[in-house]
């Protein structure tokens, strides 16, 4: 009995030594015998449930990653945009007083070191049709009621005071302003002109393709503006429309001295003799206008000159290399009188 005993005791240890070798095999947990192998049988199962959590955790936890990378890359994105801003804003600003001051000196001949609103251009996103949305300086080039230039028509004869030239040859030195081509007098003006009893000093002259200004739907190849200042700070400008013909030498000066790039600025070789550039008949169309560049600054005095000038398309060829097109486009007369001084010639 009692070998028989310990036969079925050794059968049972065996027996249950297979049945856990088998379970290992199987890669399940046998069922524990006690609490305390229960206990320990317990802790894969909770690390098991752990890892389950943390993989649930960490596929919630890819897309908060994913939302970090995101608001990280905004946030790079944002500066990223700021910098292009304050790049294009800095550029802008510091394109803007050398832009700024060249149109300024372009239309009044006035100070360079004026600071001023942001480049401006003919075309593109700074181009006319957006000016008055590049500052609030610019307003008047769209709410101005006498704006410049317009087409000459209907046009008032009237026996007016003849214009009063007063011009000396002086040394003159071509500039590429990035807006034309500019003549700026190294010594100071070179003389006068008297209009309707008031003196004005001449400033600066410059160039236009294509004619700004038009007479009766009829736009010329260039227009060539002098711009005058009197004393008490009044704009007057003469215009001079130019068209293909003969070959002019009172401008070979110009075009042998014209610099190529923004900012460049060639002395021409002589002096220079801007009444030249005048036809010899003139009578002049009188009308109340505006700066053609921003601010579009109201109350300049125009004084256009009848009678165009010819130069060789030659001439008109070498400027368009340079700029294609900088003129604005015609503005409305809004009831403004244009006047034609009929005896100004006699």
């Amino acid at each position: 009995m009692s070998h028989s005993r310990s036969g079925i005791r050794a059968a049972a240890t065996l027996l249950l030594f297979a049945l856990s070798a088998i379970a290992i095999a199987c890669g399940t947990d046998p069922a524990p015998s006690t609490a305390r192998e229960a206990k320990a049988a317990s802790t894969p199962r909770a690390r098991s449930v752990t890892i389950s959590t943390s993989s649930t955790s960490d596929h919630g936890a890819a897309p908060a990653s994913s939302t970090d990378s995101h608001a990280s890359a905004g946030t790079d994105a944002t500066t990223s945009t700021d910098d292009a801003h304050a790049a294009d804003t800095g550029g802008d600003d510091a394109h803007a007083t050398t832009s700024t001051d060249d149109a300024h000196a372009a239309d009044t001949g006035g100070d360079d070191a004026h600071a001023g609103p942001p480049h401006w251009e003919y075309t593109g996103a700074a181009g006319i049709v957006q000016w008055a949305d590049l500052h609030e300086s610019f307003n008047t080039c769209v709410d101005g009621g006498a704006q410049s230039p317009i087409d000459v028509r209907q046009a008032v004869e009237r026996d007016l005071l003849n214009l009063s030239l007063d011009y000396s040859p002086a040394r003159v030195a071509m500039v590429n302003n990035g807006h034309t081509i500019q003549g700026n007098f190294i010594n100071g003006s070179p003389g006068t002109m008297t209009h309707a009893g008031k003196v004005y000093n001449l400033l600066q002259f410059h160039f236009h393709r294509p004619s700004e200004h038009t007479v009766n739907g009829y736009q010329f190849a260039m227009e060539v503006h002098l711009v005058h200042q009197a004393s008490d700070g009044s704009l007057a400008v003469v215009g001079v429309l130019m068209e293909p013909g003969d070959s002019n030498d009172a401008f070979d000066p110009i075009w042998a001295s014209l610099p190529g790039e923004e900012g460049a600025s060639v002395e021409i070789n002589s002096l220079f003799d801007v009444e030249k550039l005048l036809p010899e008949v003139q009578t002049t169309y009188r009308y109340p206008g505006s700066l053609t560049t921003p601010p579009c600054s109201e109350g300049v005095q125009w004084l256009l000159m009848s009678a165009p000038v010819e130069i060789a398309q030659s001439d008109i060829d070498t400027f368009k290399n340079l700029y294609f097109f900088n003129a604005r486009y015609t503005q409305p007369i809004n009831g403004r009188t244009i006047v034609l001084d009929s005896s100004a010639a006699e």
